[in-house]
C-alpha cells in the first residue's frame, strides 16, 4: 500500500479564524463526486454556535467548493438544539440521504454529554433525515422521521445509513437512557429500516446487547457477498478498559446477526471496505501509543487480518491519549482530549481507498483532511 494524494478539506474555514473542525463524513457519488459533510466549532465538545456543513470535489479532492452549511428548524419537540454529524448515503441519479445527529442545547454548555453517575444521555439526541436531489448541493428541510416506539429514549447514532441489496435503508443505532434516569440500563445496538428513503422506520432488529460491555461507534457495509459487517469501538464496563475491535455480520440485509468476534485489532474503526480481490481494508484508530491512522486487510472476510498487511496512513507523533480510568466519568473526560480520530472511508471505482479524518496537535484545533490510498 502507499499514500498517492493527500489534501486539507476545511480550507475556507480555515482561513477565517475558526479553529475546529471534525466528525466527518465522506461519500463518492456515481459521477465521481467526493462529497464531504464536518462539523465546525469553537472548540471540539463545545455545542453552542456549532454547525454543520456539506462540501464537494469534482476533481478528486484538487478544489473543495465553498461549504453550505445544513439548515433547518432547530427546534425538535419544543427543544432547542443544533447537528453535530451527518451521515451521507447515495442513492443513484444525484440522490443522496444525510442522516443527522440532532443534540440538545438546552442546558448548561459545561455538562457532560453523558453523565459519569448513570450513564445517561445529556439531554436528548435525536435522528433526523434530509435528502439532496443535485448531489449534494443544495438539501431538504431536516425532518424527523416515524420510528418505531420499541426503544422511547436517546438515540445515538455514528455512521451512514446503508442502502442494502434490498431496496431497503438500514440505519443503526445504539440505544441510551436520559441524562437523569437512575433505572438500570442494558447496552443495545439497534438496525431499522425503511422502504421510503427515511420517512418511516417499521422494523427494527437487535445487532447486539451486554450489560457488560458498550459497543460503540458502529461502522457497516455491504461486502461483495452480500453479507452485511459491522464493527464496534468496544468498552469492558467493569474493568473500564478499552478492548480490540469487534465484529458481527448478517447474511440476511440485517434482519439477524452473528454473534461478535474478537478482530484482535484495536481500537477504533472506520467503515470496512469490500475489495474487487475479495479481501476487507479496515481503517483504524491505533491508540497503543501515539495516535495513528492505519489500515490493515483481511482474506476471510473480516475474521482474521494480517499483521504483515498493516499500513500507516497517519502518525501523529503526539503523546498517548488514552488513560488510565478508575471511573466511567473518566472514559467520557477523555474523548475531548483526543486531537486525531474518527476516521471515513470510500471505495474509489479504481479500488482505492478514500479516507477522511480530523487531526490537529490539540483537540481544540483540527482541520479535516483526506488521503488516498493505493492498494
Amino acid at each position: 500500500m502507499k499514500i498517492i494524494d493527500s489534501g486539507i478539506i476545511n480550507n475556507t474555514e480555515r482561513d477565517s479564524g475558526i479553529k475546529s473542525a471534525n466528525f466527518s463524513e465522506i461519500c463518492v457519488l456515481t459521477t465521481g463526486r467526493w462529497l464531504c459533510s464536518y462539523r465546525l466549532g469553537a472548540n471540539k465538545t463545545s455545542r453552542i454556535g456549532e454547525r454543520l456543513v456539506v462540501t464537494w470535489s469534482d476533481d478528486e479532492g484538487s478544489t473543495w467548493a465553498d461549504p453550505v452549511t445544513v439548515s433547518g428548524n432547530l427546534f425538535v419537540n419544543g427543544r432547542y438544539g443544533g447537528f453535530r454529524y451527518m451521515g451521507l448515503t447515495p442513492i443513484g441519479k444525484g440522490v443522496v440521504l444525510g442522516s443527522l445527529c440532532w443534540t440538545e442545547h438546552t442546558y448548561l454548555d459545561d455538562m457532560p454529554l453523558v453523565n459519569p453517575e448513570n450513564q445517561g444521555a445529556l439531554l436528548e439526541n435525536t435522528m433526523l433525515v434530509t435528502i439532496s436531489e443535485d448531489e449534494g448541493e443544495t438539501w431538504s428541510l431536516p425532518y424527523a422521521p416515524v420510528l418505531d416506539k420499541t426503544h422511547k429514549g436517546p438515540k445515538g447514532f455514528s455512521s451512514s445509513s446503508l442502502y442494502l441489496d434490498s431496496g431497503e435503508i438500514m440505519w443503526t443505532y445504539e440505544s441510551g437512557k436520559r441524562y437523569f434516569d437512575e433505572a438500570p440500563f442494558k447496552h443495545k445496538v439497534v438496525s431499522m429500516f425503511s422502504n421510503d428513503l427515511g420517512g418511516s422506520w417499521e422494523k427494527e432488529s437487535v445487532v447486539v446487547t451486554d450489560q457488560n460491555r458498550y459497543y460503540w461507534d458502529h461502522r457497516e457495509n455491504v461486502m461483495e457477498d452480500g453479507k452485511v459487517l459491522m464493527f464496534f469501538w468496544t468498552y469492558d464496563i467493569p474493568n473500564k478498559t478499552y478492548l480490540n475491535i469487534h465484529a458481527v455480520e448478517s447474511e440476511d440485509n440485517g434482519m439477524s446477526w452473528s454473534k461478535p468476534w474478537d478482530t484482535r485489532v484495536f481500537v477504533q474503526p472506520a467503515r470496512p471496505l469490500s475489495l474487487k480481490d475479495g479481501k476487507v481494508a479496515l481503517v483504524y484508530v491505533d491508540r497503543k501509543n501515539s495516535p495513528t491512522i492505519k489500515v490493515i486487510l483481511s482474506d476471510d472476510g473480516g475474521k482474521n487480518f494480517d499483521e504483515e498487511t498493516d499500513f500507516t496512513v497517519f502518525d501523529s507523533t503526539l503523546k498517548k491519549q488514552l488513560r488510565d480510568k478508575r471511573s466511567f466519568s473518566d472514559t467520557v473526560n477523555e474523548f475531548g482530549s483526543y486531537s486525531v480520530g474518527l476516521p471515513r472511508t470510500a471505495l474509489l471505482d479504481n479500488g482505492d481507498i478514500l479516507i477522511s479524518y480530523y487531526t490537529g496537535l490539540e483537540p481544540d484545533i483540527t482541520d479535516v483532511v483526506w488521503k488516498r490510498i493505493k492498494i
